[in-house]
């Protein structure tokens, strides 16, 4: 079982915004933000350095370091004990969002009812067993410029080693570079040429890290 901080990619999936969640988390979260949406708020959450989403390890501390910095060390677990670490808490980012989840999001599974938290009004927690929708598929995830991370790295790994021109360091970063490199391997297989990392282009590459 993998460790708090420390979950691997399949386990998590995107959430509206840039962020991640376990994948029931972040199911339900996505199904609630659709529905935020339709009432005119937006339940985006986008990431900053302490991680307001999935907490791995590292940004566990940097969270930690900051809020003892602040002489506020209750603001943030000790490494390796959050609940973001488990990838079923999120941290908001106003209260147009934290308003609309107090009206609808318990249904969802989403509540400040069941915070670890209580005195953190951004911070809201998952709750299993109530929302009964459906997972979202597992793989890999959609790339395109801007994206970070594991997968990305090993879109870039793929690519050096199917020897693609201009193949791109493998840095975990999908800038201009590797959108080139993916460019000329989906021409090179009959692909749509958009520079992005979907299924079809996924096939190829994971056949070069077998």
């Amino acid at each position: 079982m993998a460790s708090n901080g420390r979950l691997p990619q399949a386990a998590l999936a995107r959430v509206k915004g840039n962020g991640w969640l376990r994948r029931d988390a972040a199911a339900a979260y996505n199904a609630m933000a659709a529905h935020a949406a339709r009432d005119g708020v937006d339940l985006a959450i986008w990431e900053s350095a302490m991680r307001r989403t999935y907490r791995p390890y590292g940004a566990q501390v940097v969270a930690r370091n900051y809020w003892c910095g602040q002489g506020r060390c209750g603001n943030a677990a000790e490494p390796g004990t959050s609940n973001h670490g488990l990838g079923i808490c999120v941290d908001l980012m106003n209260m147009a969002q934290r308003r609309w989840i107090d009206r609808n999001g318990a249904q969802y599974g989403w509540s400040k009812r069941w915070s670890d938290a209580p005195w953190e009004w951004w911070h809201i927690r998952y709750k299993t067993g109530i929302w009964r929708g459906k997972l979202p598929k597992s793989g890999p995830p959609n790339l395109r410029v801007g994206s970070r991370g594991v997968w990305v790295k090993r879109a870039q790994n793929a690519l050096r080693r199917l020897n693609v021109a201009g193949a791109p360091r493998v840095d975990g970063f999908y800038g201009p570079e590797t959108s080139h490199a993916v460019k000329r391997l989906q021409r090179k297989h009959g692909l749509t040429v958009d520079g992005r990392v979907g299924p079809q282009t996924w096939k190829v590459l994971l056949k070069a890290l077998k």
